[in-house]
């Protein structure tokens, strides 16, 4: 999938580089997942923090009116949070866990369509695709109930997550000065998000597959540097959910079962970007 996609956006991009921008980026990421699970007078609650610093490039062209942007970014330093897992029986907490959480692997690609609209704004069409791999380990759990801990060594968990994500908005540009710009793009989003939770002490695993949406903000503030060249720091915001859906649990030794379920996903990332006319 990855491959077909950087091949296909690859080719478009080659055969026409004239008038085209180049740029490189750095971003750090900040967010969660979650996901609450119940089962009859059973309610569980999953909460996936991630942090981390990703690298990218990119290249802006337009192309008979339409401005066409790909990018594609990779991780390049995770930063340790903690993962959280709370157990309810009649709505009452008797077990309650937390984890070392490690961002193991991140890729995204994305391709944006945008027309002009006015000589101030557009309309735009983000499409995304992103892996998320987190690692748990080192887990404390605590039963409230009758007072025991317990403190697992080693990976506990993992979970893995593709995003199918499609952003639809209106970008607004403002002129501050000569060289300074500033862009704001509101969005709504639609997504399909395919998560999968390994339980790798328990011996069972769990699929969902979410179709969430929700809305986004992306801001970025440019300076040009010279006529070829431009400096931009931007800020990014997302929230989407499912609030139903479906979770299919698999065990190695016993059928398996689907549960009531739903999902939540918000992330933050900051960025600065380098962006060089050919």
């Amino acid at each position: 999938m990855k491959k077909t996609i950087l091949g296909f956006v690859a080719l478009f991009f080659y055969s026409s580089l004239t008038l085209a921008q180049g740029f490189i980026f750095a971003e750090q990421h900040k967010g969660k997942s979650s996901y609450i699970v119940e089962n009859e007078r059973l309610k569980s609650k999953l909460v996936f923090p991630f942090k981390f610093q990703a690298v990218g490039v990119g290249l802006n062209k337009t192309y008979h009116g339409i401005h066409y942007i790909f990018k594609a970014a990779t991780l390049v330093k995770n930063i340790r949070t903690t993962g959280k897992d709370y157990d309810w029986e009649n709505n009452q907490l008797t077990v309650f866990s937390s984890s070392d959480n490690d961002v193991k692997d991140f890729v995204s690609i994305g391709l944006e369509v945008a027309k002009d609209i006015t000589d101030y704004s557009t309309i735009f069409a983000n499409m995304q695709y992103r892996e998320l791999d987190l690692l748990w380990s080192d887990t404390k759990q605590q039963n409230l109930v009758n007072n025991q801990a317990l403190h697992l060594t080693g990976d506990t968990l993992g979970y893995e997550q593709k995003f199918y994500q499609l952003n639809l908005g209106i970008s607004y540009q403002q002129s501050l000065s000569n060289n300074i710009n500033l862009s704001i793009k509101p969005s709504v989003i639609f997504a399909l998000v395919e998560s999968v939770d390994r339980h790798f002490r328990r011996n069972f695993y769990t699929i969902q597959n979410n179709v969430a949406n929700g809305y986004g903000i992306h801001i970025m503030l440019s300076r040009k540097i010279d006529k070829d060249s431009t400096l931009s720091l931007s800020f990014n915001q997302e929230n989407y959910q499912d609030k139903h859906n479906q979770m299919k649990r698999y065990f190695t030794l016993a059928p398996s079962d689907s549960l009531s379920a739903s999902y939540k996903y918000n992330a933050q990332k900051v960025g600065i970007f380098y962006q060089q006319q050919f």
